[in-house]
């Protein structure tokens, strides 16, 4: 834990260097939080060991022969191809497993970057919104959705640029490392969307639907989908596992989103129209985060497809403080949020390590 902590740390600490150089800000936390990602130990995160494995078999492996398999892995096919090219990529450069550590974290570091830098996201809630609210987890263990995730962090950014093709792009590399993240196709035409009433019901009335026909749906993708097919007695036997992570997360997203939305929608406040677009879509991606998670009551690992619209967290959390009028006031809220977020960490890791299994954190072997 202590290693984490010293994370948040140098984050608050070095929070002054900010007014008189950005970027050196930038520089300091992103490659420390590199440097935790990269060197850790093939034990930190759960399904580290499994992708380690696979990643020693890597040249025992074929890439599929049939186009549509590049699309999605059907049938007998496990990883995605664009996963399985990656690792044959990395193997051959070392079999060394810590070397697809390195460039995995490197890859996700550099696109979170990018992200920040092009959205002029104040980076010090965008570091610390990282490590606290579950992505930097989820970095040190899901390995293909991280990957998936980082990837569209710059189609997001491509988004909110009206540039199609770019996105398309990268949601298309982003979904050769988990397929799911096929699903984030929706955001553009929602960013063209305004906010109102009918748009966020129909969003919402949309997943309780899908809960009630959930099983059919399932099994219906299971028959085509080896992964799928894995996780089926899991939907009759756990169905609720999970259920207090699910219901804090859509407290948290609603919050975000209702507090958000409030200020958006204030006529007072000038915005230019990057930003207008940037919170829009921010709000309907938080919307969409929620509708993936009452899906999740039916089968938690669905929550996992929820990560590629709670990057709305990141950007409406600073949008929140930074739009706070009274100076005094918003240093207040600035200081309560910062401990609020640094202690949702430690209670998620003292109290649901198992969630991520990040804890206790052990550097990599000499």
């Amino acid at each position: 834990m202590g290693v984490y902590l010293a994370l948040f740390l140098i984050i608050i600490m070095t929070y002054p260097v900010i007014k008189y150089n950005k970027n050196l800000y930038l520089i300091i936390n992103s490659i420390c939080i590199f440097i935790v990602m990269a060197l850790r130990n093939s034990s930190v995160g759960a399904d580290t060991i499994p992708y380690k494995n696979f990643f020693e078999s890597t040249n025992l492996q074929n890439l599929p022969s049939n186009f549509i398999n590049w699309l999605a892995p059907l049938h007998s096919q496990r990883f995605e191809t664009g996963f399985m090219l990656y690792n044959k990529i990395l193997y051959s450069i070392s079999s060394n497993f810590q070397c697809e550590l390195i460039i995995t974290s490197l890859l996700i570091i550099t696109c979170y970057v990018f992200f920040l830098v092009r959205l002029e996201i104040n980076y010090f809630w965008g570091f610390l919104t990282y490590l606290s609210l579950g992505f930097f987890a989820n970095s040190m263990n899901l390995m293909r959705q991280s990957i998936a995730w980082a990837l569209l962090l710059v189609a997001f950014v491509y988004c909110i640029e009206k540039k199609p093709v770019k996105f398309l792009l990268f949601v298309m590399l982003a979904a050769g490392m988990h397929v799911t993240a096929w699903l984030f196709l929706v955001v553009y035409p929602l960013s063209f969307m305004n906010i109102n009433i009918k748009n966020v019901s129909l969003i919402l009335g949309s997943s309780f639907i899908i809960t009630f026909i959930f099983e059919k749906l399932y099994g219906f993708v299971s028959n085509y989908s080896t992964e799928a097919n894995s996780f089926s007695e899991d939907i009759i036997s756990n169905q609720l596992n999970g259920g207090v992570n699910l219901a804090i997360n859509i407290l948290l997203f609603t919050l975000i989103f209702l507090i958000g939305g409030n200020i958006c929608l204030d006529k007072t406040l000038r915005l230019n129209d990057k930003t207008k677009r940037i919170v829009k879509t921010s709000l309907y991606m938080l919307i969409s985060a929620i509708a993936v998670s009452i899906v999740s009551f039916k089968f938690s690992q669905l929550y996992r497809i929820a990560i590629y619209f709670a990057t709305g967290e990141i950007i409406l959390i600073p949008f929140i403080i930074e739009n706070i009028r009274n100076y005094r006031l918003k240093r207040i809220i600035s200081g309560i949020v910062t401990i609020g977020l640094v202690t949702y960490f430690i209670v998620i890791q003292v109290f649901r390590p198992e969630w991520s299994n990040i804890v206790p954190y052990h550097w990599f072997n000499y």
